[in-house]
């Protein structure tokens, strides 16, 4: 559940440039105060925060995908 939930709030957007929260515009106007990477008008990239963030998710993903092939193998 909780990787759902940061999917569709942070990586939809990084994806497909909009999402359930809002316009991009407004993300990036939301996150316009953050340390950034990069910055390009008109384009979300992710900041540190959201980078860190992302680097998170997909360490739950994999983690949890050996986890669960592991515990499969032992049954």
């Amino acid at each position: 559940m909780w990787f759902i939930i940061q999917f569709l709030c942070h990586e939809w957007y990084t994806v497909f440039g909009k999402g359930i929260m809002g316009s991009l515009e407004g993300k990036i106007e939301f996150f316009s105060g953050t340390i950034k990477w990069l910055e390009i008008d008109g384009r979300y990239i992710p900041d540190v925060y959201h980078t860190v963030l992302h680097i998170l998710i997909l360490t739950v993903a994999i983690t949890s995908v050996i986890y669960i092939m592991k515990s499969k193998k032992e049954i």
